[in-house]
């Protein structure tokens, strides 16, 4: 397969990847409570079916693999090439796997532009939003700290937002924690301590980093729908993971206090939602009552065999996903290389003397037609030593020793291999005359570097009918294969036919 081929049929694999850790975790949800185990489930559901991809692409950049075949190969050694069209003759044959996969790898970089474009518009609206934010009051500041040490979490930048109605998490290398004037208001209330001990968790665990991996994943994957659903119920879990770190201890009426807040917020939240920062309501709505149960009745922590359960299907999952690519890798199609000459010439039988040619193998004939052996080429007449006439009164020669030799004549070849067979359209002159097939011998001498130079049309059946030109033209793009150049003399020439059908 070609590269196209090999990247769209990787998107696939990553789709099936998707839709089987999509199908997995929606049975485990309703049967494991704990938010943390649910989380990292869904992120290894997320994170899988980028596998595929991600291993051809890196295949793609590593040197194609090599098949050494022998110059004698019937699958590349014609020294008559059948051209055959399909349909109308001046259509050339068209490739519908690769055409298809060009168009579903055109059609996976729209979505990604569109998805990086629609990336940077939220993230410009973001920073506008930050830059628009003022330094929170000491009370503020002196809560968010004590928050930290109580959980353990680096402090972060605090920004008071009035016009916000949620607290959110925003930046990478520099976190920037942004609270609500409302929060303000109250620094050391119960609700506000909560708040800033959720938006920390965040921090704490490093979702804001995560947050940034998961957008880079949706851009480049943009293309499969199931990874945006994947990553919103891996943020819901995330939500309830982080509520139950900031309301660890906490008594009924305090949490009753917080699922407050979060309706509140819920109710007047705006862009705050869809932007790539930590937001205090999740990403979507549907999940708040899910949430809100949460809150309200905490789950305990999972057990060991929900643990081992949720680790051995995201590693049967990862399993099949690596398995698949390397299918998928070792459908690349190799460079083949030929043999060296001289072992090629060892493993052969040499041809008898009295062995008549007989015509070479037909690539692309029809069904109807037999490959036949490929000619014997005539041994080319050595040269004779030319011995010079000793001076009179001198000494003879030793016995073996040359004193001048003729140099070697071009030979002519027959055996012709390719790197890259001629395609010449079907003339439209015979097409337009009725003429469905023609023949026509070249001569050529080929260069170093494989290509054909002073071709010239030998005989040419049916004559007029544009087959020696159409043949002519197709050179321009053909190349003898190295098995070719290899065994040819300066100044010789290969001698081959091209033959002309349509078929049906």
């Amino acid at each position: 397969m070609t590269g196209p081929e090999l990247l769209a049929l990787s998107l696939g694999l990553s789709f099936a990847a998707a839709t089987l850790g999509w199908m997995i975790m929606r049975a485990l949800e309703r049967r494991v409570a704990d938010p943390v185990l649910r989380e990292r489930a869904w992120a290894a559901a997320l994170y899988v079916p980028a596998l595929p991809p991600l291993a051809v692409s890196l295949m793609l950049l590593t040197p194609a693999p090599l098949k050494t075949a022998a110059p004698a190969d019937a699958a590349s050694i014609a020294s008559s090439v059948v051209i055959e069209l399909q349909g109308a003759p001046n259509a050339p044959p068209v490739d519908l796997a690769h055409t298809a996969s060009v168009l579903v790898l055109v059609l996976a970089g729209l979505f990604a532009i569109l998805r990086i474009v629609s990336l940077g518009v939220r993230l410009m609206r973001l920073r506008k939003l930050i830059r628009a934010t003022t330094a929170a009051p000491p009370d503020l500041r002196r809560t968010v700290e004590e928050a930290a040490r109580a959980i353990g979490a680096s402090v972060p930048a605090v920004r008071i937002d009035g016009s916000g109605a949620e607290a959110l998490l925003a930046g990478l290398r520099r976190p920037v924690l942004v609270l609500p004037a409302a929060l303000a208001d109250t620094p050391r209330s119960a609700t506000t301590r909560a708040v800033c001990a959720h938006e920390l968790a965040h921090l704490k665990r490093g979702d804001h980093r995560a947050l940034w991996i998961e957008e880079v994943l949706l851009a480049v994957a943009a293309i499969n729908p199931l990874l945006g659903v994947i990553r919103d119920h891996r943020a819901a879990a995330r939500e309830e993971a982080c509520d139950a770190v900031a309301l660890a201890g906490a008594a009924d009426d305090q949490r009753r206090l917080y699922a407050r807040s979060l309706l509140a917020a819920v109710q007047t939240a705006g862009f705050q939602r869809t932007a790539p920062a930590l937001t205090f309501t999740s990403a979507r709505r549907t999940f708040v009552m899910h949430r809100l149960k949460a809150i309200l009745v905490p789950a305990s922590p999972a057990g060991i065999r929900p643990r081992r359960a949720v680790v051995g299907l995201s590693a049967l999952v990862a399993g099949l996903a690596c398995a698949g690519s390397f299918a998928v890798a070792a459908q690349r199609q190799p460079v083949i290389a030929e043999a060296p000459a001289d072992i090629a010439a060892a493993a052969q039988p040499a041809p008898a003397a009295a062995a008549s040619p007989r015509p070479a193998a037909i690539a692309g004939a029809g069904p109807a037609e037999q490959p036949a052996p490929m000619p014997v080429v005539a041994a080319a007449p050595q040269p004779q030593p030319v011995v010079a006439a000793a001076p009179a009164g001198s000494a003879p020669p030793l016995p073996g020793a040359a004193v001048a030799q003729e140099s070697p004549q071009p030979a002519e070849i027959t055996r012709v291999t390719w790197t890259q067979h001629p395609t010449p359209m079907y003339p439209a002159v015979a097409a337009a005359n009725g003429v469905d097939s023609g023949t026509v011998t070249l001569s050529c001498l080929v260069e170093a570097d494989g290509r054909a130079s002073g071709c010239a049309v030998l005989t040419e059946s049916p004559e007029g009918a544009g087959f020696g030109a159409a043949a002519l033209a197709s050179m321009e793009t053909a190349r003898f294969s190295p098995g070719t150049t290899g065994s040819a003399a300066p100044g010789a020439t290969v001698r081959f036919t091209i033959r002309f059908r349509v078929a049906g």
